[in-house]
């Protein structure tokens, strides 16, 4: 007997991907304003130009250093990130999925991460910042260092690191690669 689908939980998963997508394309949006690259979701199909770099769920038309990852989820907490069990586990498991797809690809992780009614954060590897981007972490005014993740807002991030310095950035030669 085939099992019939609760059509409330059909709708709710519809709006949730919707929500997602509309966050993939607002990221993509501002990762264009920010690089004047060009930037688009990554297609689940797989149908894309072999002209695109891809970088997670995103891809861009030029190469750049970054694995990026993106997550519109409730139940977060900043409070809570990176806590063993509980909602802060959950940033833990977004870090170190992004760190081994990162890996694979030769890219440096970075999680874009938002939940309603609160602004982009961002989560990437400290010393990529550090040894790869040459930027103190000092220059940030908002932001946390946890595990090795500078967490901060994806404004803060944006006026701090240099459109060129991530445009013209050597790929092949990223401290922030490596576990």
């Amino acid at each position: 007997m085939a099992k019939v689908k609760d059509p409330k939980r059909v709708a709710i998963g519809a709006k949730s991907r919707r929500k997602g997508s509309r966050f993939e394309r607002k990221v993509a949006n501002d990762f264009e304003k920010w690089l004047g690259i060009q930037c688009r979701r990554t297609p689940m199909s797989g149908a894309y130009g072999e002209e695109w770099n891809l970088g997670g769920d995103l891809m861009f038309d030029r190469p750049i250093p970054w694995y990026v990852e993106l997550k519109r989820r409730e139940g977060w907490r900043l409070e809570t990130f990176f806590a063993p069990t509980g909602p802060g586990k959950m940033a833990y498991q977004w870090a170190t999925k992004a760190e081994g797809e990162a890996l694979k690809a030769g890219k440096v992780p970075m999680v874009i991460f938002s939940k309603n009614y609160t602004v982009p954060f961002i989560m990437i590897p400290e010393r990529h910042i550090v040894g790869d981007l040459g930027i103190g972490v000092s220059w940030f005014t908002k932001y946390m260092l946890i595990n090795g993740w500078l967490i901060t807002t994806f404004s803060e991030f944006k006026r701090v690191v240099s459109p060129e310095s991530v445009v013209d950035m050597d790929s092949t030669v990223l401290v922030g690669d490596q576990s």
